[in-house]
């Protein structure tokens, strides 16, 4: 339950830090793992354009953090992520595809046994229009001791892009 509370906090200051700030959109996401099963998590993109590049594609990069829990990833463990990452667009369509890569810090506790790793992602996806709101699906595969490979669908609030 504390994890719970923890998780819950996090999200809650996401929220908050993403509202008064320009150039950023949050929103919520559900999330599958292939070792973590079914999860939630929030998610906080901010615009790093021309602190990168003043034209081209860097120019329209931007950054993702993210959390997710997983209250349920087997007998009786709990699984904890943050990650951060660099995402660049890979064109301006109706779908907007992106492609990225960062680092993720994970924790795991099961029963008294508990790890916490770092590792390195990859990841890609794809930005749309759900009827008045953006949404997202993301692949991130994440390379670390026990690495895994996580699917992500969310709606995000804020700025539009």
């Amino acid at each position: 339950m504390r994890n719970l509370r923890s998780a819950l906090v996090a999200l809650v200051g996401l929220a908050l830090a993403a509202s008064t700030a320009q150039g950023q959109r949050y929103g919520a996401q559900l999330d599958w793992g292939d070792d973590t099963d079914l999860g939630i998590g929030g998610r906080l993109e901010y615009d790093l354009g021309a602190s990168l590049a003043s034209e081209g594609t860097l120019a329209r990069a931007y950054l993702i953090g993210s959390f997710d829990y997983f209250p349920d990833c087997g007998q009786e463990c709990r699984y904890f992520e943050f990650n951060g990452n660099v995402a660049v667009p890979v064109s301006s369509a109706t779908l907007n595809p992106y492609i990225g890569a960062g680092l993720n810090l994970g924790r795991f506790s099961a029963g008294d046994r508990s790890d916490t790793q770092f590792g390195l992602n990859a990841l890609g996806g794809l930005k749309f229009g759900l009827g008045k709101l953006a949404s997202f699906a993301e692949a991130r595969v994440e390379f670390k001791d026990e690495s895994q490979l996580v699917l992500t669908w969310g709606v995000m609030l804020g700025r539009n892009r």
